[in-house]
């Protein structure tokens, strides 16, 4: 023991609390302190609360789609298939002369392939972060119904409730199949191509999205992050 601990601090700012009292009984915010820098300074962040529903660029209906059936099987968590709708549904999109700037910037890579959308405009996808969260969950976990695998029954009922949703998450998640580049940056070849394969089997199992939308399909008035 080096006797050092880590632990994570709650607080709600004003801000925190008017936009508690704004989204009472949908979403709460908090304020975190997470961690120290080498100086002693603390790093602030912060942590969202959602109750049965994630609504960001795309509504996740938790409750609805029986997340939580499962939740001691899931350690009280949504479970695989949560987490992964959860992630896959980021997407915004940008000017298509930012695609340089996003070469430039190493993350041309988040750019989506979906033909539809007008040209002017590309479509960007997970941070590296979610795109790491997401390899991980394909690399531990197989396709199938069972305990500690990733059921394709429970995205099914999800995509056909909300084909929005089930568009954004199979554009996100078969960017890791469509740009090889992804993983190689993370893994080996052998525990690249167990992901893919396993994201191809899941694929298999759901309906396919034929939409052709030429304009946003999710919620625009979510604040867009800055890339960097």
């Amino acid at each position: 023991m080096d006797g050092k601990a880590t632990v994570l601090r709650l607080f709600a700012t004003a801000n925190d609390r008017r936009f508690n009292t704004w989204r009472y009984g949908e979403r709460y915010r908090l304020t975190t302190i997470n961690g120290m820098t080498a100086d002693g300074e603390p790093t602030i962040t912060v942590l969202d609360l959602f109750c049965d529903r994630i609504n960001l660029r795309n509504k996740v209906e938790i409750k609805e789609a029986g997340l939580f059936e499962r939740y001691k099987e899931n350690l009280y968590t949504v479970g695989l298939e949560g987490v992964l709708l959860s992630k896959g549904q980021f997407i915004f999109d940008m000017p298509a002369e930012t695609r340089e700037d996003l070469k430039q910037k190493g993350q041309e890579y988040r750019i989506l392939q979906y033909p539809y959308f007008a040209k002017d405009r590309i479509i960007i996808g997970m941070e590296d972060k979610d795109l790491k969260d997401t390899a991980a969950i394909f690399l531990d976990h197989e396709v199938g119904k069972g305990s500690g695998k990733i059921d394709p029954q429970t995205l099914r009922k999800a995509f056909e409730k909300d084909n929005r949703l089930a568009l954004s998450v199979t554009l996100n998640i078969r960017n890791l199949v469509e740009r090889p580049e992804i993983l190689s940056k993370w893994v080996p070849k052998n525990e690249a191509a167990t992901v893919t394969s396993r994201i191809e089997a899941l694929f298999k199992e759901l309906p396919k999205v034929d939409k052709k939308w030429d304009k946003p399909w999710w919620d625009t008035e979510v604040e867009t992050p800055i890339i960097q």
